[in-house]
C-alpha cells in the first residue's frame, strides 16, 4: 500500500464478558485484526521535524548538484514524505530541493524504502548510504538512483575508498514516476544485493565491499551541465517532487 498508515493499526481485541453464573455471555463481534507494522519499518509520518535520528540538510552539495538543500522543501502529510524541487530567483543556484538523512552512521544490514520518483531529464531521485568525501579514501557509498530521463530504469552503484566498485543500470517492469515501489539492498562484509519490489535484481560476486559506517540518505536533485550526459540533459522545468512512504533500516530496529 502507498500509505504507511495502513501499516500502523492499533491492536483491538474483544474478550468474552462473564456473568455471575460463570457462564460466558455472547461475545461482541470482534473488530477486524489490524495489519501489524513490522518492527523494522519506520513510518515517515512520525519524522516531521528534526529529531535525534534524522535531519534535513540546509547547505549546498556543490559539484554536479545544481541546487541548494532547504529544510522547507521537505514536508510530511498522511504518512508520506515529499521532497520538492523548486525554482528560485536568487542566490547561486537556480533551484532549491531537499535531502533527508540519518544523524547516525550504520554498518551492514538491510536498507529499504518505498518511493515514487520524479520524472524529467536532468533529475535524480535517490535512496542511498554514504560517508566521507567524494572520490577520496574515506568515501564509501551504496546507491539506488532513478534518473528522471528514463524512469523505467534504476542505476545501482557502490563506491569503496573513493572508487566505483560497480555501476549498473537495470530495466524496471514499471514507470517509477507513476507509483510507489519498494527499493532496497542488503549490505554484508562479502556482498551487496539489490532488490526491487522484493525481487533480487543484482548481486555482487567477489571483490571488496564498502566497510565504513554510513549515513542513510534520500534526496531529489537536478544536475549541472557537467552531469548532463549522464543525466540525459539539463533540467529547466518549474519544479518536481519525489515521495517516500517508509524506511526499513538498522536505524528503525
Amino acid at each position: 500500500m502507498d500509505n504507511i498508515s495502513a501499516l500502523m493499526g492499533i491492536s483491538s481485541f474483544s474478550a468474552g464478558i462473564f456473568g455471575c453464573s460463570g457462564k460466558p455471555r455472547e461475545e461482541a463481534p470482534k473488530a477486524p485484526q489490524p495489519v501489524e507494522r513490522p518492527s523494522s519499518i519506520q513510518p515517515l509520518q512520525t519524522m516531521d521535524s528534526d529529531n535525534d535520528q534524522w535531519e534535513k540538510a540546509d547547505w549546498p552539495n556543490r559539484g554536479v548538484f545544481n541546487c541548494v538543500w532547504e529544510p522547507g522543501n521537505i514536508s510530511f502529510n498522511n504518512g508520506i514524505m515529499t521532497i520538492s524541487l523548486k525554482k528560485t530567483d536568487s542566490g547561486e543556484y537556480p533551484y532549491s530541493s531537499g535531502e533527508y538523512r540519518s544523524i547516525e552512521e550504520y554498518k551492514y544490514g538491510k536498507f529499504e524504502t518505498r518511493m515514487k520518483a520524479a520524472a524529467g531529464a536532468g533529475l535524480v531521485t535517490s535512496f542511498f548510504i554514504y560517508t566521507g568525501r567524494h572520490g577520496l579514501n574515506d568515501h564509501h557509498e551504496i546507491d539506488i538512483e532513478i534518473l528522471g530521463s528514463n524512469t523505467r530504469q534504476a542505476q545501482l552503484t557502490y563506491f569503496i575508498e573513493g572508487s566505483v566498485g560497480i555501476k549498473k543500470t537495470i530495466d524496471l517492469p514499471f514507470d517509477a514516476s507513476e507509483g510507489f515501489h519498494d527499493y532496497g539492498f542488503v549490505w554484508t562484509k562479502k556482498h551487496i544485493e539489490w532488490f526491487v519490489d522484493g525481487r533480487s535484481v543484482l548481486k555482487t560476486e567477489g571483490g571488496r565491499m564498502p566497510y565504513m559506517p554510513c549515513k542513510i540518505m534520500m534526496n531529489l536533485w537536478p544536475g549541472t551541465k557537467e552531469a548532463s550526459e549522464w543525466l540525459g540533459g539539463i533540467y529547466n522545468g518549474e519544479g518536481a517532487t519525489a515521495q517516500y512512504d517508509w524506511i526499513k533500516s538498522p536505524a528503525s530496529d
